[in-house]
């Protein structure tokens, strides 16, 4: 092989990579709606107190009103609640069955998907697996969305569990039970064939530009307003498919922290500007 010959290939190695890379950027972020005319949707949240703190739902509906549309929203969550007593809950079955769902939104519990691999095989998936039977059996078309919760800020420590961190000391902080919370709704969204809502790694992403915008409730597990409202944004995001500016904002939240919240979500989710699977 000549050096002509050689240059000539480097060439066109480097523009099929660069052709790759422009694709993938093309292909990231949440496909885009188009149709402007106001909506009519139903929203069923199937969570615990990361759901219900604040009346995150009803935020939901707020920011779905100041765009026009109309969202019925409706929650089942009981403090501490995961998949497993979801299953066997009367008034979550109820609810399910209750009407022909546009969405449901499910929460896992932010403690149980920052076990490890081996433990959520078989404390969270099979569980998964059942609720979505009980969902699919009233309606075939509920789109679901799964709402990827917070890291707490001292990790699973929150909790005063030193065994825990022990055996495993990724989960001892916040970024590290972050990652794992993230890696366990990845999964869970390849399992249910789901959508995600990445709301606690969009807190992650909020965290690195903004540290004074206190999303934690101070018990340094919950959402705060400014965390539920962050949380709320994502998810409407999801569903509505437009980034969401100049929207409802509760009326103790800073006018500019409201707008750092709606720019930055929207950047992550529609442009990859980060791409939180990779943050």
């Amino acid at each position: 092989m000549n050096n002509i010959t050689i240059v000539l290939l480097a060439v066109f190695l480097l523009f099929a990579g660069c052709e790759k890379e422009n694709s993938k950027l093309l292909n990231c972020g949440l496909e885009l709606e188009m149709n402007n005319e106001p909506i009519n949707l139903s929203v069923l949240f199937i969570g615990n107190s990361h759901t219900y703190y604040n009346d995150m739902p009803e935020m939901v509906g707020a920011i779905a009103r100041s765009m026009g549309d109309h969202v019925y929203t409706e929650m089942s969550a009981p403090g501490g609640y995961d998949f497993e007593r979801h299953y066997k809950l009367d008034a979550t079955i109820s609810a399910i069955n209750s009407r022909n769902w546009d969405y449901i939104v499910l929460q896992e519990s932010g403690w149980r998907t920052a076990l490890p691999p081996s433990v959520t095989a078989s404390m969270i998936y099979p569980y998964a697996d059942s609720l979505n039977r009980v969902i699919r059996a009233n309606t075939k078309t509920a789109k679901l969305i799964l709402y990827l919760t917070n890291g707490y800020i001292e990790g699973v420590n929150a909790f005063g569990d030193t065994d825990w961190c022990k055996q495993d000391p990724q989960v001892c902080n916040y970024e590290g039970m972050q990652e794992k919370i993230k890696g366990t709704y990845l999964h869970l969204a390849n399992q249910l064939n789901a959508e995600i809502a990445p709301c606690g790694v969009l807190w992650k992403i909020l965290k690195s530009k903004n540290n004074t915008i206190q999303l934690h409730d101070p018990d340094n597990i919950h959402p705060s307003i400014a965390g539920s409202y962050a949380n709320a944004i994502a998810i409407y995001s999801v569903i509505r498919r437009k980034p969401l500016a100049g929207v409802f904002v509760p009326k103790n939240i800073k006018v500019e922290d409201s707008e750092l919240i709606q720019h930055t979500i929207s950047a992550a989710l529609f442009d990859c500007n980060p791409s939180w699977e990779n943050f």
